[in-house]
């Protein structure tokens, strides 16, 4: 099991049929995150559907509510995660995936930062 790594995107960078299709906040402070885990078999990577349980907390450790929700597109499976962040506020992020498949939980954590300068 892996994570395809994603850098969380600010949502007015995205396109505006793609935010109205999927809800997403159309506010200069909104993010989104997305999520994608997968399992090699045979050589090759599929998506396989997982329970997220995500996080965020900025460096003062004031956590950061993310709203996880599964998204099918193109028959592939992964989770958008959308979130607000304060202009140039460092978060630092802890994804765990529960496979649905029963296999080991994995822990993924990175630190980012959004928003001008």
């Amino acid at each position: 099991m892996s994570f395809v790594p994603a850098r969380p995107v600010a949502a007015e960078n995205l396109p505006q049929a793609m935010r109205e299709k999927y809800g997403i906040s159309t506010d200069r402070n909104a993010a989104v995150l997305n999520i994608t885990v997968q399992r090699k078999t045979g050589g090759a990577a599929h998506n396989v559907t997982a329970r997220l349980e995500v996080s965020a907390r900025n460096l003062a450790g004031l956590e950061t509510s993310v709203d996880v929700r599964e998204v099918v597109a193109n028959d592939l499976v992964s989770c958008m995660g959308a979130y607000s962040f304060l202009p140039r506020e460092v978060l630092d992020f802890r994804i765990t995936a529960h496979p649905l498949e029963n296999q080991q939980a994995i822990t993924l954590e990175f630190r980012d930062r959004l928003g001008r300068l």
